[in-house]
């Protein structure tokens, strides 16, 4: 259901951003409820566009509904499961493309195969009806005719049944191999190896029934049933059953595209597998869907309801979004080692025009150049779609029941100013322990600046650990009927000591309020100078770190700033300079807007983009990079030194400051105190450190709490990355 919520997105970091009604509706996209519920049929057997694999739909006592791996057990037959979800069409009608660890994997829709004559689709599904009295058979042309199962997966399997008709006992296979493939021996549905489930069989009429159990189960995707028999021998199977224990290691699930720009919102998901239409059939395709309107949208956070079985077993979730219904950039072949984007008669391939040509020709989606967002690639020039994002696991999204579903989830990682968007779950599951997800919701808004924010930053370089003065270009581009406005500005920043120097728009200076003077502070706009037209304002500013991604965010705060301000043509930007200092070998110097004065609940930030934001710079980009790189820690800073903990308030304390570079992530950094025996005395410090400046300080007593007499002690720092083990030591004198 596309439902409305109040979202808690923007927390609120000192006075400053307190202040105002900090609220806006924001709407939240649900799958797996009533409205969109899973699907786990194909949208396409050419694409990657909607399809579930390996996975079925569950449902609880009270009605919900939730996917999950198959789960397999000594009562569910593997075989008769297939047969009936390839009959739904849950497989597709031909070829199924399904994302792996390699790359791309290509499966025959159809789980059942035959290479004997005869080996109709009919006669195929006669040995998994669930009707012994009915059976696929045949007289041997030769003694090489095979029946291959594909699971569609692959699972933990422990046990292989086949028989003939209880009439017929002289028919069952006496001679015959049974092999396997797993990830390992299939590629592009071939067996590359041919490892047997159990050695060659000769003359085996006793048991009828071919019952072979496995003492632990093997990891299989595919059963490869082959008859040694002589020609014109008769054999026949009436029924094979396949049994196995826990999840499958390949459970794969890929939303519909799904369209937020239109009115009303919808999922390209039609009436038939999508690539079964013809060419003429493009008019009552677009039927399908009524929406009107070309809208982009801003991404707010997703959550999601789930729960693990067992230990282990996890999931990946990525998000990718764009403003195209093409994915790739379309190509059919031409000749030897040669692609054309267009078709016989000169037309751009699109996505449609594409899946209705000869298979001989199409180039394979997973061939094709993807159409990438901003590049101008294609018959949409820069639009097309941002790559898959960095994927989020079982936690990051998961909903904490015993808070409002709102307060959970994490901000979807995907560009603004965008209409579509995919997500995909790959299934990380264990033999016995999977995720499940009841639904997966998301929240979307329309922007403050209908054609976004452009930006960029100068000087492009800078040195480690030397402060820097930045200069920052903001150029909104209203539409013509943009209501709305934005009055809060977020830059992402190294480190907590970025301080704005100057704020200025359209070139005017705009009055910093002190820090002091925040308390209910709301910016104002001021009259211009004497002899000036242009109206001058306000701002403030303040720093917010996230502590658990050891990251700062630089906040201002100004005067609401509309399409009125911006008028097309007039070249006006925002231009913020500020210093700060690079720690880690580049940094990227995003940035969002928004309006923290609407009604009804908090907006989503709209992210700004890089690009050419003033005729002054060339960089149109937000990355700096560091000029030069040195080693993890510098030389610390000691101070005072000597220093006197006697208690008079005058130097008690001694501050070691270390500065530290180069790392992506929170690493272990550690401070010990020796004395000239070499024995520790103090620890101080010990935990997880990113990028930037820590200082520790120290009190002159050991780590009982006992004040150390006077004299020399070696201090010793230890920074501790994954690949990188760094040390610092030094003297320090305590005197009294």
């Amino acid at each position: 259901m596309n439902r409305q919520k109040k979202s808690l997105l923007i927390c609120g970091a000192l006075s400053l951003v307190a202040a105002g009604a900090l609220s806006a509706e924001v709407a939240t996209w649900r799958v797996g409820d009533e409205t969109h519920p899973w699907q786990l049929v194909p949208v396409s057997g050419i694409t990657r566009w909607g399809r579930g694999w390996a996975l079925e739909i569950l449902q609880d006592e009270d009605g919900s509904t939730w996917v999950s791996p198959v789960r397999l057990d000594s009562t569910l037959n593997l075989v008769a499961l297939l047969a009936e979800r390839a009959q739904k069409g849950e497989f597709g009608t031909d070829i199924a493309i399904i994302p792996s660890e390699a790359g791309v994997r290509i499966e025959v829709a159809d789980p059942f195969n035959t290479t004997a004559y005869g080996g109709t689709k009919e006669n195929r599904a006669k040995m998994a009806d669930g009707d012994l009295f009915t059976a696929y058979g045949l007289t041997t042309r030769d003694d090489n005719a095979r029946f291959d199962l594909r699971f569609q997966g692959y699972y933990y399997i422990h046990r292989i049944v086949f028989q003939p008709r209880p009439s017929v006992p002289e028919a069952t296979m006496r001679d015959y191999w049974v092999r396997y493939g797993n990830a390992a021996h299939i590629s592009n549905n071939r067996l590359s190896v041919y490892p047997f489930v159990i050695p060659a069989q000769v003359g085996q009429q006793i048991p009828v029934i071919k019952d072979i159990s496995l003492e632990r189960p093997l990891l299989m995707g595919m059963v490869d049933i082959l008859s040694r028999h002589p020609p014109g021998e008769y054999w026949e199977i009436a029924e094979v059953e396949i049994y196995g224990d826990g999840y499958p290691t390949d459970g794969f699930y890929a939303s519909e595209i799904i369209d937020l720009g239109a009115n009303p919102p919808g999922v390209r998901r039609y009436a038939q597998q999508w690539d079964r239409y013809k060419l003429k059939d493009r008019t009552e395709v677009e039927s399908q869907f009524p929406g009107q309107g070309d809208n982009s949208v801003i991404w707010g956070k997703v959550r999601w309801k789930a729960r693990r079985l067992g230990e282990g077993g996890d999931v990946r979730i990525q998000f990718r979004a764009g403003n195209s219904l093409d994915t790739h950039i379309y190509q059919r072949r031409v000749g030897k080692d040669e692609v054309d984007m267009r078709d016989e008669n000169g037309q751009t391939l699109d996505a449609f025009s594409w899946a209705n040509l000869n298979s001989l020709v199409r180039v394979p989606e997973h061939n094709l150049p993807y159409n990438e967002l901003g590049a101008p690639l294609g018959s949409d020039g820069p639009r097309g779609w941002s790559f898959w994002s960095a994927s989020l696991r079982y936690e990051d999204g998961l909903i904490d029941e015993t808070r409002p579903a709102e307060e959970s989830g994490i901000l979807l990682p995907l560009p603004g100013q965008t209409r579509y968007l995919q997500f995909r779950i790959f299934f990380d599951s264990l033999q016995h322990s999977a995720v499940l997800f009841d639904f997966l919701e998301f929240e979307y808004d329309v922007p403050v600046v209908g054609q976004g924010v452009r930006g960029e930053v100068f000087p492009p370089q800078a040195f480690l650990g030397e402060e820097t003065t930045f200069r920052y270009f903001l150029k909104p581009f209203f539409d013509p009927n943009d209501q709305r406005g934005f009055n809060r500005i977020e830059i992402a920043v190294p480190n907590s000591a970025t301080r704005i120097q100057t704020l200025k728009v359209d070139d005017q200076p705009w009055i910093e309020i002190p820090m002091a003077a925040t308390e209910g502070v709301e910016p104002q706009r001021l009259p211009p100078e004497p002899g000036g037209l242009d109206s001058l304002g306000q701002f403030a500013q303040t720093i917010v770190l996230d502590s658990v991604r050891s990251s700062s965010k630089l906040l201002v705060k100004l005067p609401t700033l509309d399409a009125a301000d911006f008028p097309p043509g007039q070249e006006r930007t925002i231009e913020i300079i500020f210093t700060s200092t690079l720690f880690n070998g580049s940094w990227q110097f995003t940035s969002a807007v928004w309006n923290d004065a609407e009604e009804g609940g908090q907006v989503i930030p709209q992210p700004t983009e890089p690009g050419d934001a003033s005729p002054e710079l060339s960089t149109d980009a937000f990355t700096v990079v560091a000029e030069s790189l040195g080693g993890l820690i510098n030389k610390p800073l000691v101070a005072p030194n000597p220093f006197t903990p006697n208690g008079d308030g005058i130097n008690d304390e001694a501050l070691i400051t270390v500065e530290l570079f180069l790392v992506s992530e929170p690493i272990e950094l550690t401070v010990d105190l020796y004395d000239l025996s070499g024995r520790r005395v103090r620890s101080l410090g010990y935990g997880r450190h990113g990028a930037g400046v820590v200082e520790l300080r120290w009190d002159g007593r050991d780590d009982r709490g006992w004040i150390l007499p006077p004299g020399i002690y070696l201090y010793h720092i230890t920074a501790d990355a994954d690949d990188t083990l760094k040390r610092q030591t030094g003297i320090l004198a305590m005197l009294y």
